[in-house]
């Protein structure tokens, strides 16, 4: 019987302990055992298994060549080191949350204000304390609708925390003004696009009848990148849209799913969003996901057409995204969500899908 045992240390800490042993005859039906120890965060587990025949002679040199070889030792280290790294230094940007302060005096909503998500105030401080919590580096914030075309708080935000916070803004269509806002949009500080939702009336109304066709050329010639949150039942406007101005950039929120239906009527007609997918200048924003199944997590119910999406636009232009003020689970449930539970996303797609991809397309730094 053949047997040895190698640990890797890096910064003093036990990483892996690794013993495996062989039978000293390699005839027919010899087996090797192997463990593995891993420890984190003060935890270790054990795994263990009986390797075939036609493995044992691989893993027992690779094993050996470790413990043996100072050279080739050096080499697996910087493998894992590399690994561990890669695991731990991706960015997590959250593509859409609220802030907002209280109905005031100083700071008063429109008297036709919609339902807020919580009659509590959301503000800056409680988020930056959620996201240390949860492990969320950056995020994008979107003034809500409740508050009106205002766009203050969020930016003081942004200048209070610009490594954190950046600004897709709201813009008052009916202001004298608002075409000429377009082209020094992004020179505000922090303020990085606009977030439309012709969902609503009166938008809703202008953007069939092409009233606001000024807006995506706009734009488009001043490359501000927009936010849409639309029905599904407006794709083909939408369509024609991405066809007139294909140098536009626009991120369809949440899907485009219909606001308060769960699992398959939420999703019943995501085919009109994944038919978007051809043009290359549309991604969606996989926003608000828990709310829109009746299941716990890990919302096994919605795992499938989250698969869709991503076989649509595949991780360059899925952006996920929380809308936490909105979500009935911690902030940590909808982050793990894809980080953990979506087991068929390869750690370059997370890279992507958790931050790099909405960084890139809106031109965050």
């Amino acid at each position: 019987m053949e047997s040895c045992q190698i640990t890797l240390n890096f910064a003093g800490k036990s990483i892996h302990n690794v013993w495996a042993s062989r039978s000293a005859s390699r005839g027919k039906g010899s087996v090797s055992r192997f463990a593995v120890i891993e420890q984190r965060g003060g935890v270790s587990r054990l795994s263990g298994a009986d390797v075939v025949p036609g493995l044992t002679e691989l893993f027992f040199s690779v094993l050996h060549s470790i413990h043996n070889d100072p050279g080739f030792r050096a080499f697996v280290l910087i493998l894992l080191i590399a690994r561990i790294y890669r695991r731990h230094s991706m960015q997590v940007v959250d593509a859409q949350v609220h802030i907002w302060r209280a109905n005031t005096p100083e700071h008063p909503w429109p008297k036709d204000h919609i339902k807020p998500h919580s009659e509590t105030p959301f503000g800056c401080a409680e988020l930056v304390a959620e996201m240390d919590v949860a492990g969320v580096h950056r995020a994008v914030l979107v003034p809500p609708m409740w508050q009106g075309d205002s766009n203050e708080y969020a930016l003081e935000a942004a200048r209070l925390h610009p490594e954190r916070f950046a600004v897709m803004g709201r813009l008052d269509l009916d202001a004298p003004d608002s075409r000429a806002q377009i082209a020094a949009w992004r020179h505000q500080p922090g303020m990085l696009g606009i977030r439309l939702v012709p969902r609503r009336q009166p938008l809703r109304t202008q953007f069939a009848a092409g009233g606001i066709d000024w807006l995506w050329a706009e734009a488009e010639k001043a490359g501000v990148p927009l936010m849409v949150l639309i029905d599904t039942d407006q794709a083909d406007f939408m369509a024609q849209v991405l066809i007139r101005h294909p140098q536009l950039k626009i991120v369809l929120d949440h899907l485009c799913l219909p606001s308060g239906a769960k699992d398959e009527h939420a999703f019943a007609t995501l085919d009109k969003v994944l038919a978007m997918a051809k043009y290359p200048n549309v991604a969606v924003k996989a926003s608000s996901m828990p709310s829109f199944t009746t299941d716990p997590y890990p919302f096994r119910r919605i795992h499938a057409h989250l698969r869709r999406v991503y076989d649509a636009y595949g991780p360059r232009r899925m952006f996920w995204g929380t809308d936490l003020s909105h979500i009935p689970c911690t902030y940590r449930q909808a982050l793990t969500l894809f980080t953990e539970e979506l087991d068929w996303m390869s750690s370059v797609d997370k890279e992507w899908i958790m931050g790099r991809g909405v960084c890139e397309w809106i031109g965050w730094p």
